[in-house]
């Protein structure tokens, strides 16, 4: 029992991190609370059996003296100390379990919070990559813009599927884009179902690459923010169901 003692007092005042390793490490059966629990019961019963022997002899060398005193005195003597033993060993090894558990309970402990740790890590790592993402799409659509506006007509397009059914429908955007915009208002028009009439308006309030569509069915935002903002969604719904 004193080596099970000194075994777990050892382990309490090396490191954590050896800690943590030797418990998870550890093969499953040398961990089992049951198995402690009966290497001491074992070793409990050993020393009572012992103690037993020691009572017989002396018992029976009191009968062979009859001297009743020195039997009751040595009776006496033997079951404070077979008492005093067994309290002695119960407390060690309440002691030897708290510590283990408590030693479980820390690696657990630690366990969880590396596992959170992990996650928020690599959930924050996620984020970050499609916040760059967005940002090198966005640079690369402006870039796109500026050496060919006419690409600007196509994201207009793509608005308009969504409303093409209404008879009346208004676009407007930045002045920058207005005029090429004008240009290409036939190819706008080939998107819209039946003879819908299509108005483009220039709008200094709107910031370059912006662009609002409104119908009977509302307003839209269809420039490059509300592109680049659908991607970031779409790539978080993807992750979402990874």
């Amino acid at each position: 029992m004193s080596n099970l003692i000194k075994s777990v007092r050892a382990a309490e005042q090396g490191k954590k991190a050896i800690i943590l390793r030797t418990i998870l490490s550890a093969p499953a059966e040398t961990m089992n609370p049951e198995m402690v629990m009966h290497q001491a019961k074992a070793d409990a019963d050993q020393l009572l059996e012992h103690a037993r022997v020691q009572a017989d002899r002396i018992l029976m060398q009191a009968k062979d003296e009859q001297e009743k005193w020195i039997s009751e005195k040595k009776q006496q003597e033997l079951k404070a100390r077979e008492e005093g033993f067994q309290a002695g060993f119960e407390t060690g090894r309440q002691e030897a379990m708290q510590q283990y558990s408590s030693f479980l309970s820390e690696a657990k402990t630690i366990v969880e919070q590396a596992k959170e740790d992990y996650i928020e890590k690599v959930s924050q790592s996620e984020e970050t990559i499609i916040n760059l993402a967005v940002k090198l799409s966005e640079k690369i659509m402006f870039i796109k813009l500026e050496e060919h506006p006419a690409c600007f007509a196509d994201l207009v397009k793509k608005a308009l599927h969504e409303v093409r059914e209404h008879p009346e429908i208004k676009v407007f955007v930045n002045p920058l884009y207005y005029s090429r915009l004008l240009k290409q208002k036939s190819e706008l028009e080939d998107v819209l179902l039946s003879k819908a009439d299509l108005f483009i308006y220039p709008d200094e309030s709107l910031q370059e690459g912006s662009c609002m569509i409104e119908s009977p069915s509302g307003t839209m935002d269809a420039g490059v923010d509300a592109q680049l903002n659908q991607l970031k969604k779409s790539m978080l719904q993807l992750i979402g169901e990874g």
